[in-house]
């Protein structure tokens, strides 16, 4: 729990408590640090209001980010480092998809309304935790417990099913772990996931993806129906195929091979809904020219680096259902530790700048793309002459 000793959170910590507020770390930081995972984001509960919490951190110098007032919620920056406070606070009304709220001064209102039981875990600065309803057993055996039915949760905000798989691919590695009524719960509230926003099921879907092993997960999500609602026509077979060669052959860890496999003839249409960020859209549309590219391996290689190609050869291997070898791999790193071995400038002996020279400069390289890459310099050259002495003949 070093976290717990760094400059930026032990100053938010005194800004926030310097008028005698409950301050408690909660959620994600907490539960990391119980499994001794790495933290990502730090988020705090207080008992102090928003305009409390403003106040405090305007008296510190402290940037503050209005990020959800209404919710009690406000964003502090010490530091370049970003904490995320929240006030203690109820439900009033929710609708699957918004909630109105009243704030608290009791941990336990604050608690109850929180989705899984593992996220009510509050931490205090020196460590202690604080479990006001019992989810560090949950934590510790992986089970992720809805606070409460399921059914009545989840329709607080549809949100909740994608979350719930979420969590099963960090903490519910064991399917004997499993609560069998909450995934038929899940399964009984696809309605609602209709209402949800694209960025939302987004959010959720690659995180999912982005897991160490999402099999359990996706396959829950298959059998309840919830994955055919938000990825029609999804494959996990093809998925699994992929992991397998993934891991064994170390290709980069990506979210949108994980997508395109499920289903290569429809993840244009998912792309399509959902916001995907730039590089990942451009990662997505050169995978495709790739695999539609009828160039070999070390030609496609070179075309679009060793990561892509590999990528791409794995995603239409599993579609198929065989597997890399050594030989793809060889070509692979072939193809991308190559460069064209002549340049512009040695075509201005025999051609001006001018769409001439451009033109043959193409036609070499495509010799050079049909032999594999095999032509070198003193090939390239010479045809290079053959054809300006057969230009100026003629």
């Amino acid at each position: 729990m070093t976290w717990l000793k760094s400059k930026p959170v032990n100053i938010i910590w005194k800004v926030l408590s310097s008028k005698g507020a409950k301050v408690y770390f909660v959620g994600g930081c907490v539960r990391d640090s119980v499994q001794a995972r790495k933290i990502k984001d730090i988020d705090i509960a207080t008992d102090a209001l928003p305009s409390e919490v403003i106040e405090l951190a305007k008296l510190a110098n402290l940037k503050v980010i209005k990020t959800g007032l209404e919710h009690g919620s406000v964003a502090i920056i010490v530091q370049n480092e970003r904490f995320d406070i929240t006030t203690f606070r109820s439900d009033i009304v929710t609708d699957g998809r918004h909630s109105t709220v009243k704030f608290s001064l009791n941990i336990l209102d604050d608690a109850m309304r929180r989705d899984f039981t593992m996220n009510a875990l509050y931490m205090t600065i020196d460590g202690e935790i604080l479990d006001p309803i019992s989810g560090f057993e949950d934590l510790v055996s992986g089970r992720v417990r809805f606070i409460g039915e399921p059914e009545k949760r989840i329709r607080e905000d549809y949100l909740r099913v994608l979350r719930y798989f979420r969590f099963l691919t960090i903490y519910g590695e064991k399917a004997e772990s499993l609560d069998h009524s909450t995934v038929d719960a899940c399964s009984n509230a696809i309605f609602g996931l209709k209402t949800l926003s694209n960025d939302r099921i987004w959010e959720e879907l690659q995180k999912i993806l982005l897991a160490d092993n999402p099999n359990l997960s996706l396959k829950l999500m298959y059998s309840s129906g919830v994955l055919e609602a938000i990825l029609p026509f999804a494959k996990l077979e093809n998925l699994h195929r992929f992991l397998i060669l993934e891991k064994k052959f170390k290709i980069k860890f990506k979210e949108i091979n994980r997508l395109a496999v499920l289903n290569l003839s429809q993840v244009r249409f998912w792309a399509k809904r959902f916001p995907f960020k730039r590089e990942q859209r451009r990662w997505l549309d050169t995978l495709l020219v790739n695999l539609n590219d009828s160039s070999s391996l070390r030609v496609r290689s070179y075309k679009y680096g060793a990561d892509l190609t590999i990528s791409a050869y794995a995603i239409f291997k599993s579609h198929l259902s065989k597997t890399l070898d050594s030989k793809d791999l060889a070509e692979i790193n072939a193809g991308s530790s190559q460069s064209f071995p002549i340049n512009n400038s040695d075509l201005l002996e025999y051609y001006s700048q001018s769409k001439a020279l451009g033109d043959e400069f193409k036609r070499l390289k495509d010799l050079w793309f049909s032999s594999n890459l095999e032509l070198d310099r003193h090939n390239l050259l010479t045809e290079l002459k053959k054809k300006a002495e057969a230009k100026d003949i003629g």
